[in-house]
Parts: structure tokens; C-alpha cells; sequence
């Protein structure tokens, strides 16, 4: 959830589900390291409104490992930055 909300939550099988998105935003999810495993384009038009699941995976498409991780949401006009955690 990116916006007040407690966190993120999700499963294994139904990935992560970011909530209270932009209309048109961009999510990059990092490691610890500030390294960028994934990008995901999020658009209201191409799905549910104001939401964006994440499957837990890299861009490679391997499961991202058991860690805390930093995700941004970038819109034209506001970012904001957050954690979550995966536990496998």
C-alpha cells in the first residue's frame, strides 16, 4: 500500500499489491544495496485503478530472496518511497 496505509501484504501465489497508485506512475522496487531488480509501468487504464501487483520477482524473472526491500512510486508530480519485506 503506498499510501498511509500499514504496508504492504501479499502471498507467495498472489504477489504484492500496491495500493492508492497514481493514475500513472512507475513503481521501482530496490535492494538493500540500492540496486534495481524491478520496474513496473502502472496505468489506470490497463487494470484495476490505483493498483499494481508486483509477482515477487526480478527483472530476470527469479523470485526476489527472503529481505527487506525499498520501493518508489514516481508520478509527473509526486514520488514516494517505502519498505517491505519478503519472507519465503
Amino acid at each position: 500500500n503506498t499510501g498511509d496505509g500499514p504496508g504492504q501484504t501479499g502471498s507467495d501465489a498472489g504477489g504484492i499489491t500496491f495500493s492508492n497508485l497514481p493514475s500513472e506512475c512507475s513503481i521501482k522496487i530496490y535492494t538493500l544495496h540500492q540496486e534495481l531488480i524491478r520496474q513496473l509501468q502502472h496505468s489506470d487504464t490497463g487494470g484495476a485503478i490505483g493498483q499494481e501487483k508486483w509477482d515477487g520477482n526480478t527483472s530476470g524473472g527469479a523470485h526476489a530472496a527472503s529481505g527487506v526491500y525499498f520501493w518508489r512510486v514516481e508520478s509527473s508530480i509526486d514520488g514516494k518511497n517505502g519498505k517491505l519485506m519478503i519472507i519465503r
